[in-house]
């Protein structure tokens, strides 16, 4: 968009600034002043072309940084969300490890509780 707004600017300055110029000039001498002119303009045109194709190229590089980090970002956040998903995992385990040894210690207690009790009848006897 601003390259075309750029070049329209350009067009119009040519149309309105060189056109009738070019129709006034009356000798050799105003004609190569006028011509040395338009090289300067130009030149000058040429550098303000080159510095702004160099403004979009580091817009563009810094687009693609932007893109790039956002991209970092993205993969950051995937990552740490399987992190979650793998600990709230390695939790539910952990859970069902403590519910299996409690239900075991339940088991040996019952099994010493009946235990005590046969031995407590082989005393007595």
């Amino acid at each position: 968009m601003h390259i075309s707004r750029f070049l329209l600017t350009v067009w119009l300055c040519f149309c309105v600034v060189v056109l009738p110029t070019a129709a006034t000039a009356a000798t050799v001498e105003e004609l190569r002043a006028e011509l040395q002119e338009k090289r300067k303009s130009l030149k000058e045109t040429e550098a303000e072309i080159g510095k702004f194709k160099e403004e979009i190229q580091l817009k563009k590089k810094e687009a693609r940084t932007l893109e790039d980090q956002i991209g970092l970002l993205d993969s950051n956040i995937d990552e740490l969300l399987l992190n979650i998903s793998r600990t709230l995992k390695e939790v539910d385990e952990v859970d069902a490890e403590v519910r299996l040894v409690k239900e075991e210690i339940a088991e040996r207690e019952a099994e010493i509780k009946l235990q005590k009790a046969r031995l407590a009848d082989y005393i007595r006897l």
